[in-house]
Formats: structure tokens, sequence, C-alpha cells
């Protein structure tokens, strides 16, 4: 099964059909900005910002420092050691509420592990329609995943994006054309655990204006890296790390 891209019209081969949103124009993916009230607000604006970047590089150092071999460290440090590590993946893993909602956002990446936490949303009756932004390829493998994983074609859609959404920010710019068209009041975002914090800021920042309200659902790493353990394990390390990394780069807009 094969799906295709259209505009503004159900689109596939094969037995099934996903609704395609119309593709977002140029001068649609500008960010939503609220009326500016002055030359402080963006001073304050732009304080608290870099200050959550020094946070988030402070937290990285820190947690680069203690996962450097131990020796011969004491229970005590090593308790210490592994609450300060455990509260430095807060920046990264956000834990909201769900609660009824008008759709679920599956980002792209882990096929399998984001598809089966967005079926499993809708499995619960969180949320009617799922949505996903198309990428090249990947998003096509979700779709088929979650079609496998119970949620039925028809209430799925994808949403195009010139030249198809190659990161995060991406996803968050075709959500946002979609709910300029098709308001909402809340949507749920499925994702990866330790991608959750990082998610809901770039979704914030592009949202902004719209009223929507964005709530995050991560489902746990395949191999088992979790907010307290991930400095045990090389995968862990690198894993965090680069998330650590790409939150700092997110707060300035980078990518």
């Amino acid at each position: 099964m094969k799906f295709t891209a259209a505009r503004g019209r159900v689109a596939a081969t094969g037995s099934h059909q996903v609704s395609h949103a119309p593709y977002a124009r140029a001068g649609d993916l500008r960010p939503v900005r609220s009326s500016s009230r002055g030359a402080l607000r963006q001073q304050r604006a732009r304080a608290y910002r870099w200050l959550g970047i020094v946070l988030v590089l402070v937290s990285l150092g820190m947690a680069m420092l203690l996962v450097l071999p131990g020796g011969s460290a004491s229970a005590l440090m090593e308790r210490l050691r592994a609450a300060g590590l455990h509260a430095a993946s807060g920046l990264l893993v956000v834990e909201d509420d769900l609660v009824p909602s008008d759709y679920i956002f599956v980002l792209n990446g882990s096929i399998e592990v984001r598809a089966g936490l967005a079926a499993a949303l809708y499995r619960r009756g969180v949320a009617p329609r799922v949505l996903i932004a198309e990428t090249p390829e990947v998003s096509q493998l979700i779709v088929e995943e979650m079609i496998r994983a119970g949620v039925p074609a028809p209430a799925i859609r994808v949403l195009p994006l010139p030249g198809g959404a190659i990161n995060t920010r991406d996803e968050a710019r075709a959500l946002r054309y979609f709910l300029q068209q098709h308001p909402a009041k809340r949507v749920i975002v499925a994702t990866t655990d330790f991608h959750t914090g990082r998610a809901k800021l770039i979704l914030r920042q592009e949202l902004r204006g719209t009223g929507v309200e964005i709530r995050m659902a991560g489902a746990p790493h395949p191999r088992g890296v979790r907010p307290d353990n991930w400095w045990r394990s090389e995968q862990g390390k690198t894993v965090y790390k680069k998330e650590f990394l790409k939150l700092a780069c997110a707060l300035v807009r980078c990518t």
C-alpha cells in the first residue's frame, strides 16, 4: 500500500483511504505573532530565552561531568550523581495529563514506537482524529503502522508541507497551517519520551497566538533508555547529550 500526496482530497492506493490536507502556501508559513507590546516585552523575552539556554548548557555540563567514570566513589556520591542526572533529564522529558482533545499529532521518527503510541491513544478515545506531517518516506510508514495497530484510515490526516517536513519545527509549521484552517482547542502530541520537552518548546513557539493547548504523550525508548537510567549506557548517554544540545538550539530557533 502506497500513500500519495493530494491537494485537499482523499488519496491512497489499495483499500485504505487517508485524507490529505491542502498544501501550505509560502505566505501561510509565516509565524503567528501577537501584536507587539513594545521593546520592553521583546527584551524580556530575549532575556528569558538566554536564561533558558544557560540553564540547559549548565545542566548539560553537569551531566557530562557526572557521567565520567566515578572510580571508587562512595555510595552517597553515587546516589547524589544519580539524583543529579535524573533531575537534569527533567528538562527533556515532559509528562502531561492526557484529557479529551481534538487531535492526536504524531511526530515522525521511531516508526513503530510513535505509531504504536498514537494508535494506543486513539483506541483510548482521547481524540477522534490523528494528524501527521508529510515527510519523505517516514510519514507513509507511520500511517501504515497506525492502520495495522487499529486506527481506521479515514481517521488519519496527512498534513503536506512544500518540500516535506524535515525536522520538528517543520512539523510544527504544518500543524499551525492546518489549525489556522481547522481551529481546535487542544492537541495531544505523540513522540518518544526524551523528545517531549524540545518538541513542546518548538510547538509553543510556532503555535503562539493560535490559542491551541499542547499536551505531550511520550513513549518509552525501545531499548529501555529512561530518564532514571540514561547515564548507565553508552546509547543512553549519546541520546540524551544530543537532545540537550538540540534543546539549547531550539531555544534560539537555530533549527
